[in-house]
């Protein structure tokens, strides 16, 4: 038996894309509402922080790149996707985002780890706010090298380059972090800066 061909009448052609401008409505609003909330909820004051944030969930939706949260089933917690958090407090500093990666990753009952965990700190440097004096290029190194010994990789980026090319930083740390190719996740060259 043959496949019949199927035809799409042109007005049920119209009623998709009516249907598609919809869909995407309500995806723009939902994900305005994701990123001015988290901006509230993390208490991001700086602007060059909030434009960071504004472009990793960007990156992170237009890829589908899920957001992690622990499912914990007979004592083993279980992690898969990305985890943003602004303004997180490491030992005695805080730093700008602390971002991870799971892929299929287990904390066990006994302690061990299985699966794959990537981890990145990101620091958003403005002229306002670092390294004005002595005393501040002591700490920030002081700092720096505290977050390196705790198993850190860190990723510093100046105010200039996060206005001028946010969605391209954003795409840089998650390629790093999700191990994928940055041009992968630069897929749609309109969203580029």
């Amino acid at each position: 038996m043959k496949n019949p061909k199927i035809e799409i009448p042109e007005n049920i052609v119209a009623f998709i894309n009516t249907c598609c401008v919809e869909v995407g409505k309500f995806t723009k609003n939902r994900h305005f509402d994701d990123i001015f909330c988290g901006i509230k909820f993390f208490k991001m004051n700086s602007p060059i922080e909030q434009m960071l944030y504004c472009a990793l969930l960007t990156v992170q939706r237009v890829n589908d790149i899920e957001w992690t949260a622990p499912i914990i089933l007979d004592k083993t917690t279980f992690y898969s996707g990305l985890a943003i958090q602004p303004q997180a407090q490491i030992g005695k500093y805080r730093v700008d985002f602390k971002i991870t990666y799971h892929q299929r990753y287990l904390e066990l009952p006994d302690g061990s780890t299985e699966g794959f965990k990537n981890e990145l700190i990101v620091e958003c440097d403005s002229q306002q706010f670092h390294e004005r004096t002595e005393k501040e290029r002591r700490y920030e190194k002081e700092r720096e090298r505290y977050l390196k010994k705790q198993g850190f990789a860190v990723f510093r980026y100046t105010g200039k380059e996060i206005c001028e090319k946010s969605l391209k930083i954003a795409a840089e740390i998650l390629a790093y972090l999700t191990k994928r190719e940055e041009e992968y996740l630069l897929t749609d060259s309109n969203i580029i800066d």
